[in-house]
């Protein structure tokens, strides 16, 4: 759903993948970075609210 709602970097891998998309579950922004491990995982770490794209993210999330 992040890339639907266009939160994902313009950087790809090699691959094609975005590099970083930004989710909110409804409580918490995290952004989830490319693992490379394996082709497709991510790793998702939080975003703190101080961070400039937390308001970004949350708002892109949030049904209108």
């Amino acid at each position: 759903m992040a890339v639907e709602r266009g939160l994902v970097s313009d950087a790809t891998t090699g691959t094609g993948y975005p590099k970083q998309m930004w989710v909110f579950d409804g409580r918490r922004v995290f952004e989830a970075m490319y693992g490379g491990s394996r082709e497709g995982v991510y790793h998702g770490y939080p975003i703190r609210r101080s961070d400039p794209l937390y308001e970004e993210i949350v708002s892109a999330w949030s049904p209108h």
